[in-house]
């Protein structure tokens, strides 16, 4: 079957195309179906208060915007990505177990360590370097970070005394 259009038919045919393209290009899809939410930059550094601040051991999600979690170990406070190592999705403490993250997209699920123990994830998460400055103030150096081998250099966290 063959559609005869005048050039004024096809012009509106391509515009009203494109304009729909660009309608559905303009709004990214997370993997969960979720629209994305314009991202801001990643920060080069977070200060993320003072050791005191960190009274329980577990996570910490009070730096979503920089896709970090703070963790309280039992003789460390480190400070690792907030984004699953399987497919970058964003990670949250479990409701349940504090001690415990969750990758709502496909099931992923982490130790405090930041080590995967369930779901599709293989890779354990990075953490960065931490300074504590003389009025007890940390600050997390997301420039530079540690994989698992490197996870007991004394930059990648804060001891906690007994």
């Amino acid at each position: 079957m063959s559609v005869d259009l005048t050039r004024r038919q096809a012009l509106v045919v391509v515009a009203a195309s494109t304009a729909a393209a660009c309608a559905c290009c303009s709004e990214a899809v997370a993997q969960d179906g979720e629209k994305k939410k314009e991202e801001k930059p990643r920060p080069k550094s977070v200060k993320i208060g003072k050791l005191s601040d960190y009274d329980k051991p577990g996570f910490y999600d009070k730096f979503a915007d920089a896709k970090v979690l703070v963790c309280k170990l039992e003789d460390r406070l480190v400070v690792m990505s907030a984004i699953c190592t399987h497919k970058s999705c964003t990670l949250k403490p479990k409701a349940d177990v504090a001690t415990e993250l969750y990758c709502k997209c496909h099931k992923g699920e982490y130790s405090s360590q930041g080590t995967p123990i369930a779901g599709p994830p293989k890779l354990p998460l990075v953490r960065y370097a931490l300074t504590t400055a003389a009025d007890g103030t940390i600050t997390a150096d997301l420039t530079k970070s540690f994989e698992e081998k490197k996870w007991d250099d004394k930059a990648a966290y804060i001891p906690i005394s007994a």
